[in-house]
């Protein structure tokens, strides 16, 4: 999901220099001149896009705290983190104005003297809207919520994509250590390699979870969990286009209170958490990349 940027039009030659440094560091961002074309709806456009946004960058400036379509977007904003319970608004101060109260107990990232210093600020704070190597599932409704990280590299000169999750229980007093790794063929390693030369390796890491996530065979994922040892298991994932193959050897534990009772684990839910994440997080490409890396797809 894309990072908003709301603002006025007077800060349009700053919101284009930010936007710009945000996308050369892989943070996808929504600016609405960038993305709105002759005959689109303004409103329904904006809303749409405030809904889906991931975060609310705010740019606060003498321009902006006067106009009333920018008002109108904060408040949705803060109407959005009381709703989901979460920071979704994160302030930017261009230059000194009277910064609305309900953001007053808010850091915020400080462009008034130094761009650098700001940038680095905001990109801390969008950090975890953005990474597609750590994440924690939404906890809204579930009984389970999971913190994860992904990692990668090679192993006897073959790719390894390796997920690590810690699934914590609402319910229960035990959380289970889970560990999932792809070990590639020499098509897929061939494959991954040739990816990475060319700067996509976030791509060939993203195909990689992406065929874990379309592999539905419900009884591979679950796993019974009977005592505090670790139980593991393995299968074979191909791709019906081409040789390439992986191995996936999936590993889960129990750790914390023993409750006396089994529990079926189901392994799924963290791939595909992984997955909607990597998913919402990476940027839209440009057409001119875009048209490179299909090419690249093309001849691999």
């Amino acid at each position: 999901m894309p990072v908003f940027i709301s603002y006025s039009h007077d800060d349009k030659a700053f919101v284009d220099q930010l936007a710009a440094h945000l996308v050369k560091n892989n943070v996808y961002v929504w600016v609405d001149r960038w993305e709105l074309a002759p005959g689109d709806s303004l409103v329904e456009r904006v809303q749409q896009f405030m809904k889906d946004a991931s975060a609310l960058l705010v740019v606060l400036s003498k321009a902006s705290v006067e106009s009333e379509w920018c008002k109108k977007e904060l408040s949705y904003g803060l109407t959005r983190e009381l709703d989901e319970r979460r920071v979704v608004i994160i302030p930017v101060l261009l230059n000194d104005c009277e910064i609305p109260p309900f953001l007053k107990d808010k850091l915020y990232a400080d462009f008034r003297s130094d761009f650098d210093a700001g940038l680095s600020d905001v990109l801390k704070g969008v950090a975890k809207h953005t990474s597609d190597s750590l994440g924690r599932t939404d906890t809204k409704d579930a009984d389970y919520f999971h913190d994860w990280g992904v990692s990668w590299g090679e192993h006897e000169g073959h790719v390894v994509l390796e997920i690590v999750a810690v699934t914590h229980s609402k319910k229960f007093p035990y959380t289970v250590l889970t560990t999932i790794r792809a070990y590639g063929n020499d098509e897929a390693t061939r494959r991954y390699q040739h990816f990475a030369r060319e700067g996509y390796d976030w791509f060939a890491r993203k195909t990689v979870i992406a065929m874990m996530h379309e592999f539905s065979d419900p009884d591979m994922w679950r796993l019974v969990i009977d005592d505090s040892l670790p139980v593991t298991r393995d299968f074979g994932m191909k791709d019906s286009k081409s040789s390439l193959t992986y191995n996936i050897i999936m590993s889960a534990r129990r750790l914390g209170e023993d409750t006396g009772m089994g529990i079926l684990f189901d392994v799924k839910p963290i791939v595909d958490a992984v997955f909607r994440q990597i998913e919402s997080a990476r940027r839209l490409l440009p057409k001119s990349e875009e048209q490179r890396l299909m090419k690249l797809i093309q001849t691999t």
